[in-house]
């Protein structure tokens, strides 16, 4: 009995060292970790989007993006979705996206076909962008295209993805919305902890008069923002992104396979949705870029170029009956420089009434000449000799 007792009592004792041991991990594990300071937050994502951006080799995604939106009030101009491409060798980047887009058309709105890509060198700060077979532009600045394709590292709100960052003039940069220079500039507040989708987030937020900024932040993979909300003072939810489906595709890389963004704010109701993205990566590669991979080169189908750095338009269409461009720079012109149209005009104006005011006085001359009193046009003259 004394026996059974003791050995009752040993597992009793071994359950309660067990189970003790085991509710004091849990206890000190389901504590919120210490809460990073801002700076710390602004440390860890600058050296993170750095760890992306050199991965030695380079890395290639490949992404399809579905897009929900109204067609007669559009927020963006692809439609129904469009193919990208994202492939960054350090200094390298380049962003390609095809898909159907909004145009206008004689004042009507036309979806065709569209590619747009741009391609950026972070160090010698220049590009070269492309749209479609309709336009190519050489650069000496970072090209628009370059930055407004490359939607994985947008919704990442990567201040590399800007297109006015230049990493000489980093801490110059300003930005209310990418990171790390918004959390750099304004006054967001570091909350608390929070788990989003299994992961251990940091939340800061920031608030004025218009609006409430909430980002969870993921320190433990890569500084990934999870999810970021935008509220207006009433707590209406007005924009929200959330990326999932973290992987890590490098050594201390993680890459959200799965971004989602959404835009609330109709003209009657602020809870209306008014834009919704839906980006899933397909294909992810690192290690093997090529240098061919990161060029853009505009082929011969390519109706204008225009060279910023030399100044000069390298291509212009050669049917006379098709050629926007020109037109469309003709406008650009006359709108810039209507003092240079009025100066014109006023000189062919001032020509046509001296060669008017010549022809009649050799008219005159002539007429007087042979008139009885060939003195009425000697007088005439008069003042032009004196």
């Amino acid at each position: 009995m004394n026996a059974n007792y003791r050995n009752l009592s040993a597992v009793c004792l071994a359950l309660m060292l067990i189970g003790g041991g085991w509710c004091t991990a849990q206890t000190v594990n389901g504590q919120p970790p210490q809460l990073l300071s801002r700076e710390a937050l602004v440390k860890g994502i600058r050296e993170a989007h750095f760890s992306l951006l050199h991965i030695p080799g380079g890395i290639s995604l490949e992404y399809r993006m579905e897009i929900e939106q109204s067609l007669t009030e559009p927020m963006l101009i692809w439609v129904e979705a469009l193919d990208g491409l994202l492939n960054i060798r350090w200094p390298h980047l380049k962003s390609r996206n095809e898909g159907k887009m909004l145009v206008e058309r004689d004042k009507t709105k036309v979806v065709v076909p569209a590619l747009r890509q741009g391609n950026y060198d972070f160090e010698a700060h220049s590009g070269v962008g492309q749209d479609s077979t309709w336009l190519g532009q050489i650069t000496n600045t970072r090209h628009s295209f370059s930055a407004s394709t490359c939607y994985p590292l947008k919704l990442l709100f990567f201040s590399e993805s800007d297109q006015h960052y230049k990493l000489s003039d980093d801490k110059s940069f300003k930005s209310g919305r990418l990171l790390p220079h918004a959390l750099e500039q304004y006054p967001y507040e570091v909350l608390r902890t929070e788990e989003i989708q299994g992961l251990t987030c940091t939340v800061v937020s920031r608030k004025n008069a218009d609006m409430r900024d909430t980002i969870w932040i993921a320190p433990a993979s890569s500084y990934t923002v999870c999810r970021r909300e935008w509220h207006l003072p009433d707590g209406t939810l007005f924009g929200r992104v959330v990326n999932d489906d973290l992987r890590e595709i490098a050594p201390r890389v993680w890459i959200p396979f799965h971004q989602t963004e959404e835009i609330f704010g109709g003209p009657k109701r602020l809870d209306k949705r008014v834009l919704k993205t839906d980006l899933i990566v397909k294909k992810a590669r690192v290690g093997d870029l090529r240098t061919e991979e990161l060029e853009i080169v505009l082929g011969n189908d390519v109706k204008y170029i225009e060279n910023h750095i030399t100044g000069e338009v390298v291509r212009k269409p050669t049917d006379p009956l098709y050629d926007p461009f020109e037109e469309a720079i003709g406008k650009s012109r006359t709108a810039r420089y209507p003092w240079q149209t009025i100066l014109i005009i006023a000189n062919i104006v001032v020509v046509g009434l001296v060669l008017a005011n010549a022809l009649l006085r050799r008219r005159a001359s002539r007429t007087m000449a042979g008139s009885p009193s060939g003195h009425i046009g000697t007088d005439l003259q008069t003042p032009h000799h004196t």
